[in-house]
Order: structure tokens, then sequence, then C-alpha cells
């Protein structure tokens, strides 16, 4: 009976592992403080995406109503892929619709859902890492416009996963020590000869 236990609780934590092209990209959006701050991190393929074009414009804001979100500090010429599909708004956005971050990275990187896009820099080689931040300082997700919730966008070669307010999705690393955790609990389990008495009152 224990064997079966330790069999089917490693086979739940396997089942909830992540496939190699699943959460390759996350985007995490969470109130620190009286500030509201974005990061995002992990690799991205282009693999299935479709090349637009290039172009340029500012960097450093959120506009939630069409889920557009761009980290950067200057008006840089990025390239555009199309192919993403998912969930085209993350709430209804600020009075005038853009807000602009108050403190960024130089670092950028573009997501515009509604359009199935997402922006690299210019020369990005696919499956190249990604690592970016900004924060909106004396900001809600109310003042914003952001609904929380957990938001995923798939392509045919990769997914990235907007988390607004929730908790990350851990990282394989994270999954690898969870298993085996799990494993060390089942030998224990396994080896164990802990036999607990019932005694009977008359």
């Amino acid at each position: 009976m224990k064997k079966l236990a330790c069999f089917c609780l490693t086979a739940s934590a396997v089942g909830l592992l992540p496939s190699a092209a699943n959460a390759a990209l996350v985007v995490n959006i969470g109130q620190s403080g009286p500030s509201v701050v974005a990061t995002v991190s992990g690799t991205l393929s282009l693999s299935g995406l479709i090349f637009a074009g290039n172009s340029s414009g500012p960097w450093g804001y959120v506009i939630p109503n069409i889920g557009q979100l761009a980290f950067g500090n200057a008006i840089t010429p990025f390239a555009n892929y199309i192919g993403f599909g998912g969930p085209a708004s993350w709430g209804p956005g600020p009075r005038g619709g853009l807000a602009p971050a108050s403190s960024f990275s130089p670092d950028f990187f573009g997501v515009y859902s509604a359009q199935g896009s997402v922006f690299v820099p210019i020369g990005f080689a696919s499956g190249s890492a990604i690592s970016s931040s900004q924060t909106w300082a004396n900001q809600t997700f109310a003042t914003l416009g952001l609904n929380p919730g957990t938001y995923v966008y798939t392509s045919s070669g990769d997914t990235i996963t907007v988390n607004i307010g929730n908790a990350a999705v851990p990282e394989p690393a994270t999954w690898a020590m969870m298993l085996a955790g799990f494993g060390l609990v089942g030998s224990t389990l396994r080896r164990g000869k802990v036999r607990q008495q019932v005694r009977f009152a008359f």
C-alpha cells in the first residue's frame, strides 16, 4: 500500500512537470509595497512564428486593455513576430490607456497579446534568454487597470505565461528539487517500520 501511495505521489508530480516548450518565458507582475513591479525571464523560441517586419517605438509601459507590455527605456528598433494565441487583454487599463513605467532596466522585450505579437531586438537568436524588469511607483493593479490572473499564450514552438498577482510558474530546477524530495519521502516510508499501536480503554 505504501509503495502504491509513493508511486501515485511521484506520478502526479511528474504529470505536473511542464514540457521543455511550456512556460519557457514567464512575465510576473506583482505588487511590491507601494509599487507594481514587472519582470520577464526565461528563453524564447521563434520557431513557428511569422516575421512581421522591423519597427521602432517607445518602451517602458503597459496597456492592459490590449495586453501590451514593453520593457526598456528608449525608442529602440525591434523585430515583430506574430503567431501567439491567447487572451486579448489583462484588464480595462488606466485612464488614457497607456501607463508609462517610472524605472526600468535597459534590456527590452515586448508582448502585444491582442495581435499575438512579440517584440525582440533585431538580430535576436531564437532560443536566447530574455531578462528585464520595470517599476510603476505608487501604483496598484487597480490604478493600472490590471486584472489579477494567469494569462497563457502559445505558439507552435513556445509558451509565454503572464502572471498578474499570482505565484510564478516553478522553474524546471524547482520541479527537479520537488521530485527529489518526493522520492526521499517515498524511500523513507518504504524502509520505515513504524507501527501504530491501538489500545482500547475498558
